[in-house]
């Protein structure tokens, strides 16, 4: 959701791309930060515990509305889930308590 409207803002003019030179260097830098943080050349697109500030950053970028805390937790511990329990992780069940909370019911 978040990144489709990303896109947008800027398909339907809301906002206007940097140039090409200026999303490369963007890019390079980023890469370079990845790493420098440990990260391998085919890990770069994995956002692991950065995945809220990847949002938080397309969000102000594009001056849209955020997405919730507890979606980023949610996907957060679901990703926990499909690494501890591959064959059941789907069978989990959860409630969203309010924008920041979440509770597991099963």
């Amino acid at each position: 959701d978040l990144q489709a409207r990303f896109v947008f803002s800027y398909f339907y003019g809301k906002n206007q791309l940097p140039s090409a030179k200026e999303m490369t260097e963007e890019t390079v830098n980023k890469v370079k930060s990845l790493l420098a943080q440990g990260y391998k050349k085919r890990q770069a697109h994995m956002l692991g515990n950065n995945q809220m500030q990847y949002f938080t950053e397309l969000a102000n970028t594009a001056q849209i509305e955020n997405i919730k805390p507890v979606m980023a937790k949610l996907h957060s511990e679901s990703s926990n889930l499909f690494n501890e329990n591959l064959l059941h992780f789907r069978e989990d069940i959860f409630k969203i308590i309010d924008s920041e909370t979440f509770v597991k019911v099963n």
